[in-house]
């Protein structure tokens, strides 16, 4: 057994080699020809658009590698939140329906049934479904279809029967592999087609999640037919007010700039072009940015002026002095130090370094690369 897993992971190991060094050298080879094409818009925005593309791809491979660890280690923790049934299918919509038209497949979903808000990690629950619609896109030739089916039972006592189906007329699953295939690092091996690459680890993932949401996953698949995935939950119900946000309003709120404006926020970076992107995030919406290369700077510039600075972006991993001992430091100065409103920007994503950095005073935590909505309203949060 030892020795099987040891060439799994090697083989794993490989693999990721290639379908890392594969974006990469498009995002790299991309970024030459950008500058190239600075004094043509058409090209520029399609340069820009593949770079964004292969970034994708790249965040995807790692955050299955980093959720695998997590998963293994017990430190996966799910966050619900109330999601609306139609919401979430159209999010699939904005996510894979670019994708599927480019590959000549149809994408398609239906809510079989009354729809209901319900909690949900939001971010857990869009990859256990995307890795499996991500799948039906690697195996399914074009022309083919793609259907991601929700049927709601009646709910009762808050609680929702809910089964989710996505089926696809793709190559199929060997039974062979099916035994094994919710397996990390296992791939199937007769796969010559340029677009399967992948860490392995996807499958994996969608059994955990669902595990952990008290759930079942079931495959059903045919040689050369197609392959159908179903998953059944029970969910708890959100009524009320709750219930009635909408996510144009989640997001209208997150990026409104009416407590922004003017704020004045002390970025704590050593990172130069991470301190570019940020500075440019918060002047977008009217905030004022005073820069820190490293905690200690950072310490120093807060005693000087403390009510100057309406809320402190601290990264973690930094010289002279890191992020958390610099808070450390500044929850140690008596009156606004004690108070001031202090978030983490950090690639450290784990749930274990979320804890250490509010153990050592901080509010909250953003990990890389920051989400903008996400950025915006945590903003608003601390500054109102």
């Amino acid at each position: 057994m030892a020795e099987l897993s040891s060439k799994a992971k090697t083989e794993f190991l490989s693999r990721m080699s290639h379908d890392i060094r594969t974006p990469f050298e498009c995002h790299h080879r991309l970024t030459d020809l950008a500058e190239d094409d600075v004094n043509n818009p058409v090209k520029m925005k399609d340069n820009l658009q593949k770079i964004h593309g292969s970034g994708i791809i790249l965040l995807s491979l790692l955050n299955d590698v980093l959720d695998v660890s997590r998963i293994e280690s017990g430190n996966l923790t799910l966050h619900p939140v109330p999601y609306d049934l139609q919401d979430f299918l159209q999010d699939m919509h904005t996510v894979f329906d670019s994708q599927s038209k480019k590959l000549g497949l149809t994408f398609t979903t239906i809510l079989d049934g009354e729809n209901y808000t319900v909690l949900l990690d939001k971010v857990r629950f869009s990859q256990l479904i995307g890795n499996l619609i991500s799948n039906s896109l690697k195996f399914t030739p074009a022309g083919g279809t793609i259907n991601l089916i929700i049927q709601p039972e009646q709910a009762k006592a808050g609680k929702l029967p809910c089964t989710f189906f996505v089926t696809d007329t793709g190559k199929g699953i060997e039974k062979g592999f099916q035994k094994k295939m919710f397996e990390a690092f296992t791939q199937e091996q007769n796969v010559a087609d340029s677009r399967v690459g992948g860490s392995g680890l996807g499958l994996a993932i969608v059994q955990k999640i669902t595990n952990l949401m008290n759930g079942s996953v079931a495959v059903h698949s045919v040689l050369g037919e197609g392959t159908t995935f179903t998953l059944s939950f029970s969910l708890v119900v959100v009524q009320g007010q709750e219930a009635k946000t909408s996510k144009a309003d989640v997001v209208t709120l997150a990026t409104s700039n009416d407590v922004l404006k003017g704020k004045h926020v002390l970025l704590v970076e050593d990172h130069p072009l991470n301190m570019e992107i940020a500075t440019r995030m918060l002047n977008k919406v009217g905030i004022e940015v005073e820069k820190a290369e490293n905690g200690k700077i950072a310490v120093r510039k807060f005693q000087a002026e403390p009510r100057h600075y309406d809320l402190i972006l601290m990264d973690i991993r930094m010289p002279i002095m890191d992020g958390r001992q610099a808070t450390r430091a500044i929850r140690m100065i008596n009156g606004y130090g004690k108070t001031v409103p202090i978030i983490a920007m950090t690639a450290d994503a784990f749930d274990g370094d979320v804890n250490l950095s509010l153990e050592c005073g901080m509010n909250a935590q953003l990990n890389k690369p920051i989400e903008p909505v996400a950025f915006y309203a945590m903003l608003r949060k601390y500054l109102h």
